[in-house]
């Protein structure tokens, strides 16, 4: 059972277990073998010197499960090792990052067709069409093992038809990540497999409902990652009742401010999380998992979510307008509503929200609050700027905003309840533009640019078992 468990959660220790006794090689020889990355260096091993050789051939083909093929190989040579592998039950390809000729090896084709009919294709990187080709590379991949793929199209300008014919065979496909794609000017026949995880990242989503219906099929759709405009693309084309099925969603959006009339900004935005909220409503209480999400917060109904509070356990929930400062306050998560989410949302493990309040009483509550959420052992807060706490019983250096973080991130620890916190991250200052675009302000609006372009800084603290904490700057995010 323990080296199940370091196999599992750890598996890079299992050859300095191999070398400690006979025993353990024993034990943890299996383990070792059950999945492989085959590299050059294996299989050149694996016809190397007579007794080293005999260890290897005898040890993957009694307990290989899954094999990843992550660099060009000799096929034939791959084949040949594979060949002698009692029952091979899944394969990783990864070898489109490499070239752009990734048509799938006929040698392990044969193979897999003749020894291992059933086994499951995890494809992690195909570059569509690539270069020079048509999409008629993917008939190389046995579609009907084909468990996951990903696609990127670096060949803008060609249709991707074949690309969906080839989707619409792969009747066992269960994720699917699509990247970059123009979209097909007409359905081909056929709908889509009803993959579990879908995740999307296309420029548009020009289909009439009819098309929808006859093309894409959500009927068991569970993962779901697609931008933010494209949902409420979506709203227009599907009924919230064909997500009801959703265990998590993920929505991308790039802080920009409001570059647009605020009228028109509020209007985009609320249409977006009305359908969102429409979802969340229309799936059976306690489903909904994890939730990432950049919307609009005052119109969000914080009900819909602890309607999911048993459930729910990642919530990263932010104002689609950003933290930028520019004479706008951006909305965040109330008092009133991290209350309603600590009572009704007792296992939620990792949280993320925006705060602005300024005043040392307030923001105590806040952190109050937050404490109690028993199971949360990581938090992020995102702070517009940083509030005004007396810190006179702190020591203070010239580093003002790392001193603030220091101390929230202490206060939150000390009076945590239930687990112990693993991880505190603090996004707080002002917003770097320099190159992006700000929102638009009233001609006659005074502002301090002094600020204008102070840069964001993540502030992450950690601590260990014993409780001593270690503080790291990340990469400056926006």
């Amino acid at each position: 059972m323990i080296f199940e468990q370091v196999c599992a959660e750890s598996p890079e220790m299992l050859p300095c277990l191999r070398l400690m006794c006979r025993r353990f090689d024993q034990i943890a020889a299996p383990l070792s073998y059950r999945r492989i990355n085959l590299s050059a260096n294996k299989l050149v091993a694996s016809t190397g010197p007579f007794g080293q050789r005999n260890d290897i051939l005898r040890n993957v083909h009694a307990h290989t499960r899954h094999v990843e093929l992550r660099q060009l190989l000799d096929w034939d040579d791959v084949a040949s090792l594979l060949a002698g592998c009692a029952q091979l039950d899944d394969l990783t390809w990864a070898c489109g990052q490499e070239i752009f000729k990734c048509y799938f090896p006929e040698a392990i084709r044969r193979l897999a067709a003749e020894k291992w009919p059933k086994i499951r294709i995890f494809n992690e990187f195909t570059d569509y069409p690539g270069q020079g080709q048509s999409g008629n590379f993917l008939k190389t991949f046995p579609a009907s093992n084909m468990i996951s793929l990903t696609v990127h199209n670096r060949g803008f300008g060609q249709s991707v038809r074949p690309l969906y014919q080839f989707l619409t065979s792969c009747v066992n496909l269960e994720t699917l990540r699509l990247f970059d794609l123009n979209d097909p000017s007409q359905p081909p026949n056929g709908r889509l497999p009803p993959v579990k995880c879908l995740l999307l990242q296309v420029r548009s989503w020009p289909y009439t409902p009819e098309e929808v219906h006859h093309l894409w099929n959500f009927s068991r759709l569970q993962d779901l990652e697609i931008p933010w405009h494209i949902l409420g693309l979506m709203s227009q084309t599907m009924p919230p009742a064909d997500f009801t099925h959703l265990h998590r969603l993920r929505t991308e959006h790039t802080w920009a401010g409001i570059d647009r009339p605020i009228e028109e900004y509020t209007q985009y935005h609320e249409m977006r999380t009305r359908f969102l909220t429409a979802i969340l409503q229309e799936a059976p209480a306690n489903q909904f998992r994890e939730l990432d999400v950049k919307c609009h917060l005052p119109s969000f109904q914080i009900s819909a979510l602890s309607r999911h509070g048993r459930s729910l356990r990642i919530l990263r929930l932010l104002d689609a307008s950003g933290f930028e400062v520019d004479g706008s306050i951006t909305p965040t998560t109330t008092t009133e509503d991290l209350a309603i989410l600590q009572s009704t949302c007792p296992n939620l493990s990792e949280i993320t929200l925006g705060i602005n309040i300024l005043s040392s009483k307030e923001i105590l509550t806040f952190i109050d609050l937050l404490s109690r959420f028993r199971n949360i052992t990581n938090t992020t807060l995102y702070m517009q700027k940083p509030p005004k706490i007396d810190l006179d019983h702190v020591p203070v250096t010239s580093d003002k905003i790392l001193d603030l973080g220091q101390h929230l991130a202490k206060v939150l620890y000390e009076h945590k309840q239930g687990l112990h916190l693993s991880q505190v991250s603090i996004n707080v200052g002002e917003w770097t533009g320099r190159k992006r675009a700000h929102r638009l302000v009233q001609a006659n609006m005074k502002m301090d640019m002094s600020e204008a372009y102070q840069p964001r800084r993540l502030l992450n603290f950690s601590w260990d078992s014993q409780g001593i904490m270690t503080f790291e700057e990340a990469t400056r995010a926006y």
